[in-house]
């Protein structure tokens, strides 16, 4: 099994329990912007969870960036010396990640991805859509 993101969501806030175990506050797939270009999102919160093998496990980078639906990169990060721990006999290991982002601009409405590599290859993917609020005004 090579290395796979088992989920990763956008929250208003994340983090580790004592027990390991992820909490996350208010859990959305989309932002609601009152202009059409040039936004700046919101500060949220990215929780991910990556799963591999004991063949695969070690330390590793984990790279991510987003997209927009043309494909032109808004962001890009690295998770350096990501280390996955075992979470018992014969279950894969883990490594779970939160990222706050903060200011992230982006050119307009429509559909965003983040995209998480390990080597160069896919592990994982977010879709997420930025999208007009209506207007208060109209009913």
């Amino acid at each position: 099994m090579a290395i796979e993101m088992r989920y990763g969501i956008l929250c208003d806030y994340a983090t580790m329990g004592a027990n390991g175990k992820p909490i996350a506050i208010h859990i959305f797939d989309h932002f609601r912007v009152a202009a059409e270009t040039d936004i700046v999102l919101p500060h949220f919160t990215l929780l991910a969870r990556f799963e591999c093998s004991l063949a695969d496990g070690g330390s590793h980078v984990i790279d991510g960036e987003i997209v927009d639906e043309d494909f032109v990169r808004v962001a890009a990060w690295s998770f350096p010396d990501q280390t996955f721990v075992t979470q018992g006999p014969g279950l894969p290991l883990i490594r779970s990640v939160t990222l706050n982002v903060s200011g992230l601009r982006v050119g307009r409405v429509g559909a965003y991805e983040m995209i998480f590599r390990c080597r160069s290859t896919i592990v994982g993917r977010v879709h997420f859509r930025v999208l007009t609020a209506p207007d208060p005004g109209q009913r």
